[in-house]
């Protein structure tokens, strides 16, 4: 009979790591690895909240880190996993892989949960109508306070002093515009650093989409006009952070793995696994799964996350949807049930009638997850959510319509409860909301109303009921805030800074010692104990006498101050943090190839003073080395609302060097002239002080000498031929030699057609060739054609990034290459065809045809 022969040691690895490959090459997918859910004990007689946060975060970690701990070693042994992080929000490993090496996995695994979570599409509850509010908040009567803020009983816990200060949200939504005044500098960034009171993944700054979705949702929790006390939210003195992986356009969707890594960054947000304070109080979802209802997510890693938010004390709630008023049409993550209050659904009333009555909009129960009793029973309370007025964009207002609107009347009422019980748990405090709602349409919990509208003072005695005895209100504890009296602003001119603070004790009795650190760039470059007595309600000025060098680059200075003569309700404004950039200047020839290498532009301003459409980089064809521009796309404003609008692109700084030559600023651009009675003007504008006025005018253009492409169709023009570009050389005059200028293109934006800038320069003689493309002999590139790999050495210099693009120039491989002699490019991965390898070096570029 036939033998088998068995496979030595040797045989059995390399056939191993051939399957391997073979899964690793194979469709990639986002995939979540999930444990058993944590086993926690809930700490007993905590004084605070905090202490709750810490023990729970605690034990979740230290499961989180044993569990993991091999599943994680054996993912770095197999190839093509990649993107591996663990989490603690829910016991499990977030990572990419093919669908064959997670099974690969489960076989080793057997206990673990996978799932592929790469098809889950999530987006902002959009709000079914919104109008702009055409009044002037300054002209609201003088302590005016918003219909529906006072339809849920606001009014006395006012009243009684609590006003949120002290407690912190996480805005859970599209961004926000952190600089609009109802918002009052009551962003976390202004207090602490940036990498844990913001979490962007569409923008490194706090900004927010067109929408202004998350600015209008923060406003309605905690929102006043100081200006004559408009309070257009609900705990007016509260803090917020923020975070904008939700978007309204499908095509503008991340993964979901991104909403994970959201909620795990609010566990943890300053990255230290010993404190707590940097977690939130309270989270507002204004978002919901895009998909049907499905009860598979009733269970698993979405049903872990939220409890385990509320496990940890942190008061999360969900808007319910707008796609009423069909039955079931709650949807996800708001119909999860894991009690009576988890996830806490959130439907809409108008509460401008004093009826009450559910918007039509407003989706209805039952819950797909079962249950009996109220578990079954969706939403769980209603809030107000038909014309909202809040704030939108960087300093205006709007009625907005919709569930997402009800959700954070909901999240300011917590943070109102959590001020005045500290020590209650999350679950207590959503609790007290729902078991005090007042009952509205059918009598006793409904699918329409859930409970009915939430009301704070009967929230208010329900948790006094629970023997919680009602802190003092934060607003009326002693208080000591520190302010930072002056800054550079965002772009810092000046090559080193001496911070000065002001101290304000707000309090009955004297300062009479503090600790303080000042952090520059996470290094500490000044500390000690002041022995200073500051009277009660006194001011006192902190010259620090410090001096900061600025980095080249992004800067933060960070001051933290622990106050040693009495214990205070509110340390969030003992602390005050800066950022800004500082960019030492350029030298002539300074060129800007505007491309699609991230941070290929980001020592660039955008300046957005509408928070509308503004500057973006876009793909473009047409010109070598030139696969993507800088394009405002005037054709999108919303008719009205950006017209005669300015936005600002805005240059680092060009020292001009006193020359005999003419110096030149040039730049090529394309213009679409759709309609014949276009307005759009372009201005090249340049300042001498710091940016800080573009009074110097270069050059002009408008449709006379901006078009380039006259057809009617597409309305959105992109360039595609070299003939849909225009060359523009500008003389700078000699009165600006000697100077250090900044460069501007401001447009004014009348609806037109797309614009299109690229290859900006500043240099002298009228022929520059330093962003053009140079065939020459300074690199030996070989084997030409090539099937494995090219081969790139320098003859005479050396050169710092090799690019390859293929014929429609998109970039398909970068290396940097600081000072390399030599360098080679992997191509075995590449379509067979022609291929653009770009060599930068220190004089230019050259670039060389590669047959593959």
């Amino acid at each position: 009979m036939p033998c088998t022969k068995l496979l030595d040691l040797k045989q059995i690895l390399t056939l191993t790591a051939f399957t391997l490959t073979l899964h690793a090459a194979a469709q990639v997918k986002t995939h979540i690895f999930r444990f058993h859910p944590y086993w926690l004990d809930q700490p007993q007689a905590v004084k605070n909240n905090e202490e709750r946060k810490k023990e729970i975060f605690r034990q979740m970690y230290t499961q989180a880190r044993s569990s993991q701990e091999a599943l994680l070693a054996k993912m770095e042994l197999y190839p093509g996993v990649s993107a591996i992080r663990p989490l603690t929000v829910i016991n499990a490993v977030l990572a990419d892989c093919s669908p064959q090496t997670a099974a690969l996995l489960a076989q080793e695994f057997p206990y673990v949960d996978i799932t592929d979570i790469s098809e889950y599409r999530y987006k902002m509850h959009e709000p079914v109508a919104m109008r702009p509010d055409e009044g002037n908040a300054a002209e609201k009567a003088a302590g005016a306070a918003e219909p529906g803020v006072l339809a849920i009983g606001t009014r006395a816990m006012w009243q009684m002093g609590y006003t949120g200060k002290g407690v912190k949200v996480l805005s859970f939504d599209t961004g926000v515009w952190p600089e609009h005044p109802a918002l009052g500098g009551r962003f976390m960034g202004n207090f602490y650093r940036y990498s844990q009171t913001w979490t962007g993944y569409f923008a490194e700054e706090p900004r927010d989409k067109s929408s202004s979705h998350g600015t209008h949702t923060l406003g309605t929790m905690l929102g006043l006009q100081a200006q004559n006390a408009d309070t257009l939210g609900i705990a007016f003195k509260a803090y917020f952070m923020s975070t904008d992986p939700i978007v309204s356009d499908l095509a503008d969707l991340l993964p979901f793995a991104t909403i994970i890594a959201a909620y795990d960054w609010a566990l943890n947000p300053d990255n230290d696994t010993s404190t707590v304070s940097d977690m939130p109080d309270v989270i507002c979802n204004s978002w919901g799964w895009v998909d049907p209802p499905d009860a598979a997510l009733c269970t698993g890693f979405v049903l872990d996350m939220l409890e385990n938010i509320e496990n940890a004390g942190i008061a999360s709630e969900f808007s319910a949807g707008n796609e009423g008023p069909g039955s079931t049409t709650v949807g996800a993550p708001a119909f999860v049930t894991s009690n009576l209050v988890n996830a806490f659904a959130v439907g809409a009333i108008n509460g401008n009638t004093p009826s009450y009555p559910i918007a039509s909009f407003s989706s209805r129960g039952p819950g797909v997850c079962g249950g009996a009793g109220g578990l079954a029973i969706k939403p769980e309370v209603v809030a107000p959510g038909v014309n909202v007025r809040s704030c939108i964009g960087t300093n205006s207002y709007a009625f907005y319509d919709g569930t997402s609107m009800a959700g954070p009347h909901v999240a300011g009422a917590l943070m109102l409860l959590r001020e005045a019980f500290p020590a209650a748990t999350a679950k207590e405090l959503k609790e007290s909301l729902y078991f005090t709602a007042v009952d509205l349409g059918t009598p006793g919990e409904d699918d329409t109303y859930g409970m009915g509208i939430i009301h704070l003072p009967s929230a208010f005695t329900y948790l006094q009921g629970l023997g919680y005895t009602a802190a003092t209100p934060a607003d009326q504890t002693s208080d000591l805030a520190v302010e930072l009296l002056d800054h550079p602003g965002n772009w810092a001119c000046d090559a080193t800074w001496q911070p000065i603070y002001e101290f304000h004790n707000d309090a009955a009795i004297p300062v009479s010692a503090f600790r303080y650190k000042i952090v520059h760039n996470d290094v500490v470059v000044d500390s000690g104990t002041i022995t200073q007595t500051i009277a009660a309600g006194a001011d006192w000025t902190f010259n620090t006498g410090t001096t900061i060098t600025w980095a080249a680059g992004r800067n933060e200075v960070w001051l933290h101050v622990e106050n040693l003569s009495y214990t205070e309700r509110d340390i969030i404004n003992n602390n005050s943090n800066f950022r800004t950039t500082y960019q030492p200047d350029e030298v002539l020839p300074y060129s800007m190839p505007f491309n699609s290498v991230q941070g290929e532009w980001a020592d660039w301003e955008i300046r957005n003073p509408d928070g509308l459409r503004t500057w973006e980089m876009l793909p473009s064809n047409g010109m070598l080395y030139c696969d993507s521009s800088v394009v405002m796309r005037f054709p999108l404003y919303v008719n009205g609302a950006g017209a005669a609008k300015m936005d600002y692109l805005v240059s680092p700084p060009v020292f001009i060097p006193n020359t005999a030559d003419t110096v030149y600023a040039s730049f090529w651009a394309a213009y679409h002239l759709r309609l014949t009675n276009q307005r759009d003007t372009v201005q090249l504008l340049a300042a001498t002080d710091c940016k800080q006025n573009f009074n110097t005018v270069l050059f002009t253009g408008d449709k006379s000498n901006l078009t380039t492409y006259t057809a009617t169709t597409p309305v959105l023009f992109i360039p595609s031929l070299e003939e849909h570009w225009k060359h523009h050389l500008v003389p700078l005059h000699d009165t600006l030699k000697g100077r250090t200028l900044y460069f501007a293109f401001r447009t004014k934006n009348y609806q037109g057609g797309n614009y299109y800038m690229n290859k900006f320069a500043v240099h002298t003689g009228s022929n520059y060739t330093g962003l053009e493309t140079v065939v020459d002999g300074t690199f030996d590139v070989y084997p030409n054609p090539a099937a494995d790999v090219v081969n790139v050495r320098a003859n005479n210099q050396g050169f710092d990034e090799l690019q390859l693009s293929d014929m429609q120039g998109k970039t398909v491989y970068i290396l940097k290459t600081p000072g390399a002699q030599t360098a080679q490019l992997p191509v075995h991965a590449l379509a067979p065809g022609m291929y653009l390898l770009t060599v930068k070096h220190k004089q230019g570029r050259s670039v060389y045809k590669i047959i593959h």
